[in-house]
């Protein structure tokens, strides 16, 4: 077997027709042959794709497709690289708006907010007017991480919490009692005095008491007397 010829001369080429697949090189032999495969080819013919998912080198989760003397990796979502062994950064570019810091998850991210903001993004200032803080009507104006109230006339405080002593210092004149009021006070006069204030000396002469001619002198108001005890 292998031979041929007269006298048995001859070398049969088993190389032709060349049994070698897949751009293999034959060399002939004594009745056989070996083929040198190309990379990414074996078998007695280099019929045979070398299975370059087997082992999967694929990581993450990545699917292997068999190419010659190669594979690709179809990385799942948030995966990138040969081997899908790269975790995509979903913080660069930063998406965090308002100075919130980025944490990189798989295919998501997590913004970290200031005080004050709010949402995926930290995108939404927080409205410190809801619930309303501001008392007795005042109006609320939010800030960041803030508000302020614009109070109605005769409160203050944060909080419009506070009613202005209106009787601080005392507007009431000749011992008169003050009573604090909302932006406003009224004054308990003494007998003999009125006035918002207690500023006048009632004129006890208006009408006139006196008949006949008489002269009303009103020598009690002020009160002339002193008590000693």
């Amino acid at each position: 077997m292998g031979y041929a010829g007269k006298d048995c001369e001859t070398n049969i080429d088993d190389c032709n027709p060349d049994p070698c697949e897949n751009r293999g090189t034959c060399t002939d032999r004594v009745n056989d042959y070996t083929c040198a495969c190309e990379m990414g080819y074996a078998g007695k013919d280099c019929e045979t794709n070398i299975d370059d998912c087997n082992p999967d080198p694929c990581e993450n989760g990545g699917t292997c497709t068999d190419r010659v003397n190669d594979y690709t990796c179809a990385c799942e979502m948030g995966y990138a690289g040969k081997d899908c062994e790269t975790n995509i950064d979903d913080c660069n570019p930063d998406p965090c708006d308002n100075r919130g810091t980025c944490t990189d998850r798989v295919n998501d991210y997590t913004c970290a907010c200031e005080m004050g903001y709010a949402g995926k993004d930290c995108e939404t200032n927080i409205d410190d007017c809801n619930p309303d803080p501001c008392e007795n009507r005042g109006t609320c104006t939010d800030r960041v991480n803030d508000y302020t109230c614009a109070c109605e006339m005769g409160y203050a405080g944060k909080d419009c919490e506070t009613n202005i002593d209106d009787c601080n210092p005392d507007p009431c004149e000749n011992r008169g009692t003050c009573t604090d009021r909302v932006n406003d006070y009224t004054c308990a006069c003494e007998m003999g005095y009125a006035g918002k204030d207690c500023e006048t000396n009632i004129d006890d002469c208006n009408p006139d008491p006196c008949e006949n001619g008489g002269t009303y002198i009103d020598d009690c108001n002020p009160d002339p007397c002193t008590i000693f005890g």
